[in-house]
């Protein structure tokens, strides 16, 4: 969809033809992107399901704040993956600058967690408006 220097951002595809949200990919911490046929014809695909990148997708990459900002306003909770990926973190950010990120996390069941203060360095992934996130801001609002 979009990339720079530092990151790139993505509909996730984690399985076959099916899209679950965002996922905004640290450059830091990859070698680089291939595509081979199958991805290529996977995104195919996916366009023709009427998952097109129009403005309303579009997110202002060009540095973190920026990124934390829009997505705080817009989704409220995002989901960050530091350096393992069967570990994720969910919360809304509360500050971010260069050299912090803070989260008020929530836990598996949509209660309150703990402030973590993340460096920003360390994030791998962060991923948005998927549906684990979704439903568990359905279930905070049903409370």
């Amino acid at each position: 969809m979009d990339y720079n220097d530092n990151w790139t951002l993505l509909r996730y595809n984690p399985v076959d033809y099916v899209v679950d949200g965002y996922i905004l990919v640290n450059n830091k911490k990859i070698t680089g992107f291939q595509r081979e046929k199958d991805e290529i014809f996977k995104e195919k695909l996916i366009r023709l399901k009427g998952y097109c990148n129009d403005e309303t997708d579009m997110l202002p990459i060009s540095d973190l704040k920026k990124i934390i900002n829009v997505l705080d306003s817009k989704y409220n909770l995002i989901q960050v993956e530091l350096k393992s990926e069967t570990i994720a973190y969910i919360g809304r950010a509360i500050f971010v600058d260069d050299k912090t990120l803070r989260l008020n996390t929530l836990t598996p069941e949509g209660k309150k967690g703990e402030t973590m203060v993340i460096d920003p360095d360390n994030i791998r992934f962060i991923q948005f408006d998927n549906d684990y996130i979704n439903s568990l801001k359905l279930f905070i609002r049903r409370k």
